[in-house]
């Protein structure tokens, strides 16, 4: 079974840092989701109020589960 944190908040605040340490620390891997949603095109547009990125979230969450049911340490 794999382990899987995922780490989300208010942009800014450190989420990629820790990440990076976290995976590193555990060797485990990591999935940058907001460059997963990019590089399979699930970019829906921008947000005009906050030019944030609106990501298919339906198509992501099929994305994410395939990739947790193909991956033995995620």
């Amino acid at each position: 079974m794999s382990n899987i944190i995922f780490i989300s908040g208010t942009p800014c605040t450190g989420k990629t840092t820790v990440s990076e340490i976290l995976a590193g620390k555990l060797n485990w891997e990591l999935v940058k989701v907001n460059d997963l949603a990019i590089s399979n095109n699930l970019v829906l547009g921008i947000d005009e109020d906050k030019g944030y990125k609106v990501i298919d979230i339906d198509a992501l969450n099929e994305l994410l589960l395939d990739i947790i049911s193909k991956t033995d340490n995620l």
